[in-house]
């Protein structure tokens, strides 16, 4: 998370930088699961994409 969002983050909670840094290190686990989540979804999604596509007439 870049220094921007972390310090309007500091401004939101009273000013407090220390705060903010620690408050971002909270929210990393969760963005973490919410991408492999997103990646396995999308491997799911290729397989069914193609078979349209082919059906479809495209070359692959």
């Amino acid at each position: 998370m870049n220094t921007y969002a972390e310090r309007m983050i500091s401004d939101r909670i009273g000013g407090d930088l220390a705060g903010a840094f620690f408050r971002v290190n909270w929210f990393a686990p969760v963005i973490v699961g919410l991408m492999a989540i997103v990646l396995i979804c999308y491997g799911r999604d290729e397989d069914p994409m193609l078979e349209k596509a082919r059906a479809g007439g495209e070359e692959i």
